[in-house]
């Protein structure tokens, strides 16, 4: 399965185990939609994991993420340099007249 990375963890944020990332879409709002997502490092399968929230920064270049599972800072670290995935089935279809540069 091919998947489309979404985002990069690139610190933990706060004490309760949530992570900032850097946004790599350019569909950003599709991250407060999402629930079910992959965790992983190109090197790799990814695995599953679920998202309790999502708010993204004002700039909309960076989100806030919060896994199930993930609970502390220590539990943060661990996600960092993590790719944010989803299916390649599941991306958003570009805008008409658009195409993704991996298409052509």
């Amino acid at each position: 399965m091919s998947e489309v990375s979404l985002a990069r963890i690139v610190r933990p944020w706060g004490r309760r185990g949530e992570v900032r990332a850097a946004v790599l879409t350019d569909f950003p709002e599709r991250l407060l939609k999402l629930r079910h997502v992959l965790l992983g490092d190109g090197r790799g399968e990814p695995r599953a994991a679920v998202i309790r929230s999502c708010r993204l920064e004002p700039s909309r270049r960076f989100a806030i993420l919060h896994f199930e599972g993930c609970d502390s800072i220590d539990d943060a670290r661990r996600l960092v340099n993590l790719y944010v995935q989803i299916p390649l089935a599941e991306r958003e279809p570009p805008p008409p007249g658009s195409y993704y540069i991996g298409d052509l």
